[in-house]
């Protein structure tokens, strides 16, 4: 009888032994796994104008964001909303400890000023990035009223028409490499302003329009003056350059 109830003792320390080791195991396990996955570095590519600590913000947001591992599956499988800036986000595991984020930016085509300092928006009118300084080669849009931009929000104007044209002629500037100081908005329509020529698009067709500068501006360089584009179309091939004007908007 004694023996049968050492036995059963024995085999109850077993088992409590046993359930000990795998409780324990289990432990050093997790612990392995969050020290060894626990993110130390993020390396980032690919950014030109974005904040790189805006984007260690953005990867770090949220519950268990210290966690390279899950990180990763969170960006793998879509859960994380990139930033408005993104055009495309990928991000991969260089080691348990580091990852690394490769950034697509979205073009600046243009720059709104308002009282907080330069709005620079995309092609889509989405402010990209606030600044106190202005960027060369993004050119400054005048003569639209406009909301207040907001960071990552599509501006808004008064006249939201007139804002798509404005859209339309800062997509097909870019396209065509062309990169105006100025474009200034009046009920005559645009004026795109490179150095000391005035480039008058007038009303409409403003694809074909701007399809005309580049090769005109080559033969311009060094002059002051005002092209006129505003009479071209399919069917007029009318263009003029006069020589010293400058538009009453041109100053």
């Amino acid at each position: 009888m004694e023996k049968i109830k050492r036995r059963t003792k024995e085999k109850r320390a077993q088992r409590l032994y046993a359930l000990t080791v795998i409780i324990l195991g289990i432990a050093i396990f997790v612990m392995g796994f969050i020290v060894l996955f626990h993110i130390q570095k993020i390396e980032i590519k690919g950014t030109e104008y974005a904040s790189k600590t805006e984007i260690v913000k953005w990867m770090q947001d949220g519950n268990f964001t210290s966690n390279s591992l899950y990180v990763l599956m969170q960006n793998k499988l879509g859960y994380k909303e990139p930033l408005g800036f993104m055009e495309e986000v990928k991000v991969s595991m260089k080691n348990p400890w580091t990852l690394k984020v490769t950034v697509k930016e979205k073009e600046m085509v243009g720059c709104f000023v308002s009282k907080d300092g330069y709005n620079y928006i995309d092609g889509q009118g989405v402010v990209v990035k606030k600044d106190t300084v202005s960027r060369q080669a993004i050119p400054v849009v005048e003569g639209l009223e406009m909301e207040e931009p907001i960071l990552y929000e599509t501006i808004r104007a008064k006249d939201e028409r007139a804002k798509d044209i404005i859209l339309d002629a800062l997509r097909y500037a870019k396209d065509e490499e062309l990169a105006p100081d100025r474009i200034v908005s009046n009920d005559n329509g645009l004026t795109m302003v490179f150095g000391r020529v005035y480039v008058n698009l007038g009303i409409g067709n403003l694809e074909n329009k701007i399809l005309q500068i580049s090769p005109i501006l080559e033969k311009l360089s060094g002059q002051e003056g005002t092209l006129h584009l505003e009479y071209f179309s399919d069917e007029s091939t009318k263009i003029s350059f006069k020589k010293g004007e400058i538009p009453e908007n041109g100053q």
